[in-house]
């Protein structure tokens, strides 16, 4: 019988009417990666090639609720009446976890370069890691997240 992989979620949100597949289409950044559709959400398998897959879908009159650090008053409350969720799952293996992390952060620079929206990143849906509001980036948990993951500074300057 096999071991249980847990895995690790990362959602990005972005605010505003930017249709779902421009979105996605900015995650997976190469125009030949599949998406396929389910519902109404998008998909792509690049667990082999990223280390995660991607689930992107439009969110309506969302509400977020995240912690930030211990140590500051950073943490997240923010209601979208319409935007775009990026989910990326990331499997936990030794050896393929940070370089999952750092693709996924490069995903991640690519929808925010992209466009202009306010968007928020979280882990496992409750940990906030960065919020960008009108335009300016905001890292929460340098000491304990962005610091451990090689090269995140220089991904998500």
């Amino acid at each position: 019988m096999g071991r249980a992989v847990v895995a690790i979620e990362y959602s990005l949100s972005v605010s505003g009417p930017t249709p779902v597949a421009q979105v996605a289409q900015r995650a997976v950044g190469d125009p030949r990666v599949p998406l396929t559709p389910w519902r109404d959400v998008l998909n792509a398998d690049l667990s082999n090639s990223h280390g995660y897959s991607i689930s992107v879908r439009q969110i309506r009159d969302a509400y977020f609720s995240a912690a930030g650090d211990s140590e500051s008053a950073d943490e997240l409350e923010w209601e979208v009446p319409i935007g775009v969720t990026v989910t990326y799952t990331l499997v936990n293996e030794p050896g393929w976890t940070v370089p999952a992390e750092r693709n996924m952060l490069a995903s991640v620079a690519a929808v925010l370069a992209a466009g202009a929206e306010d968007a928020a990143l979280l882990q496992n849906g409750d940990v906030l890691l960065l919020t960008r509001v009108g335009g300016v980036v905001h890292k929460v948990r340098r000491d304990r997240w962005w610091a451990v993951v090689p090269g995140a500074d220089e991904i998500i300057p």
